[in-house]
């Protein structure tokens, strides 16, 4: 079944043609890597995707899907701790005490996954640097566990181990 199609998608800044009549279709359970130059479009696709720039052809979720992104440098403003930005994430899912406990675990796995350490948990998300906070975005997305799952260099702030986690987590 396909859950994310486009069709003869052009998009243009200006005079430059960004991306040209592209057609593709992803399959359910498909993995797939988008490789080109730096200004080859990786990131424009993805704005043709989730509908945040003008363009022609057409774009295909399907019905009920959901889609996470993160871009190269994701904007995270927050005054919670680490933990709490990520445990979030769980509110509306958080029905009873027993829930929270699994919540936490995952929390505590992703975050440490990703290279933060037990001392960060209580750190304000606003004192962290560019590359944690695309690290934190990164975590939150991988949470949230979206249908379809857009990630746009993932792994320019991740350490050796944090890169093989990631792969083996997709």
């Amino acid at each position: 079944m396909i859950v994310l199609g486009c069709d003869s998608i052009t998009l243009s800044f200006g005079s430059e043609v960004v991306l040209d009549n592209l057609t593709f279709s992803v399959n359910e359970g498909d993995r797939l890597g988008i490789v080109g130059a730096n200004g080859a479009g990786k990131t424009s696709l993805f704005r043709v995707i989730r509908d945040e720039v003008n363009y022609t052809g057409n774009v295909f979720i399907s019905s009920g899907s959901t889609v996470g992104i993160l871009y190269q440098n994701p904007i995270l403003e927050s005054e919670n701790t680490l933990f709490d930005e990520l445990i979030q994430v769980f509110h509306h899912k958080i029905e009873n005490d027993y829930d929270i406990y699994d919540y936490k675990y995952q929390v505590d796995t992703i975050l440490h996954k990703l290279g933060f350490s037990d001392e960060e948990f209580t750190k304000k998300v606003n004192s962290f640097s560019g590359g944690q906070k695309t690290r934190i975005a990164l975590g939150k997305l991988l949470l949230l566990q979206p249908d379809i799952l857009l990630l746009d260099e993932p792994t320019n702030h991740l350490d050796i181990e944090s890169v093989e986690w990631l792969e083996e987590f997709l």
